[in-house]
């Protein structure tokens, strides 16, 4: 009997840390949305900007034809639009966000509830098919964030927390090259204008 008491034990101890794990896994994911969110809202205004710009300086410079770089950042503008509303970031965020404070309900109810854990456990899967997953990218950081999951991996492979290291190095790096990007692609695009203005003329 004791030993199976000790399985139980051991078996809601696991089931307690996937599903800790998993809360931090949708935080994550929950708080990158929400950044992506903010960055394309400052996307439109700074195209918006840009294209109000180049028109103002368009219509008082006679020497300048700003026609061509004002067609394509009003192209871009749309784009970006298109894809922020096909996106849907804002209500993913707040569907996450319901999400990972039931799960800390689950955690509470897991902690201080002798119910069979079988039930825990379909209640935990059930509540998975609520929302979308997370990606490797917020399963990384939330291991990397806790440190009860540091001292864990620490113990059982010393290898794991520097191959998650390299993995998310390397999805920062292309986040912020696509943002660079973005950034700086209308006034790449003025300077293929003006080159082509000098040779065509």
């Amino acid at each position: 009997m004791k030993g199976i008491n000790n399985y139980m034990n051991i078996s809601k101890d696991e089931l307690i840390r996937k599903i800790r794990i998993t809360r931090k896994c949708r935080i994550e994911l929950a708080e990158y949305l929400l950044s992506q969110n903010k960055f394309y809202n400052f996307l439109t205004v700074y195209y918006s900007i840009l294209i109000i710009v180049l028109s103002l300086v368009d219509i008082n410079s006679s020497k300048f034809d700003g026609s061509f770089s004002i067609l394509i950042l009003s192209i871009i503008l749309t784009i970006i639009t298109v894809h922020i509303n096909s996106l849907d970031l804002l209500d993913r965020y707040f569907n996450l966000k319901a999400h990972y404070i039931k799960l800390d309900s689950l955690i509470w109810k897991c902690m201080n509830n002798d119910e069979n854990i079988n039930s825990l456990q379909n209640e935990y899967n059930e509540s998975l098919n609520a929302v979308e997953n997370h990606t490797e990218r917020e399963y990384i950081k939330a291991i990397l964030n806790s440190p009860e999951e540091l001292k864990w991996h620490k113990e059982n492979d010393v290898n794991f927390i520097k191959e998650k290291e390299k993995k998310l190095k390397k999805y920062n790096k292309n986040v912020f090259l696509t943002k660079f990007i973005l950034i700086i692609l209308p006034f790449f695009c003025l300077f293929i204008f003006c080159i082509m203005e000098i040779f065509l003329k």
